[in-house]
């Protein structure tokens, strides 16, 4: 019914695979039911909207996190309805510019709780400090560190045992 476009950027499964959230570049992240056997009932919901250009986004337990522009958004359903009543900015301590290529390119979960996410770095005219970074963001949000630098646009994966991070550089 919004007539939104549904470019999906990334997704995360829930529930042992039977369920997902998704979050498309245009700013909206959807509830995908009916994941199981012939995929006949598949329905969506459209969980939360309004995010920044978002190309990321991590389940941890009960918690959906997403990764903007702004920051790491920590998207809270007070009252068990599947829509998001609570936008909560659980990490935006490292520096972000509104380069065009600074993209939010990936975040995923550490074997501790932890968000390591990584930021694009091309630069037309603006140099940011956290440009072509990867970071490891604490598990309660409330502090960072650089752990690569030097990338042009990386995605990153992390081993969900070992916390072994890599990163491609496009």
């Amino acid at each position: 019914p919004w007539k939104r476009s549904v470019r999906l950027a990334d997704i995360a499964y829930l529930n042992d695979q039977v369920e997902a959230a998704a979050v498309s570049f245009d700013g909206d992240v959807w509830l995908i039911s009916g994941l199981k056997g012939d995929l006949e009932k598949v329905t969506w919901k459209r969980f939360a909207s309004g995010l920044h250009e978002p190309m990321s986004i991590v389940a941890r337990g009960d918690e959906l996190f997403v990764f903007d522009r702004n920051g790491i958004w920590k998207l809270v359903d007070t009252n068990s309805d599947r829509e998001c009543d609570r936008y909560e900015m659980f990490c935006n301590l490292f520096a972000q510019t509104a380069e065009t290529r600074e993209f939010p390119n990936s975040m995923k979960l550490g074997p501790d709780g932890s968000l390591f996410i990584s930021k694009g770095g091309q630069e037309g005219t603006t140099r940011g400090k956290h440009n072509g970074t990867v970071i490891k963001v604490a598990p309660d949000g409330k502090s960072f560190e650089v752990i690569g630098y030097g990338l042009r646009q990386p995605f990153i994966g992390v081993h969900p045992e070992t916390g072994l991070v890599t990163a491609s550089d496009q």
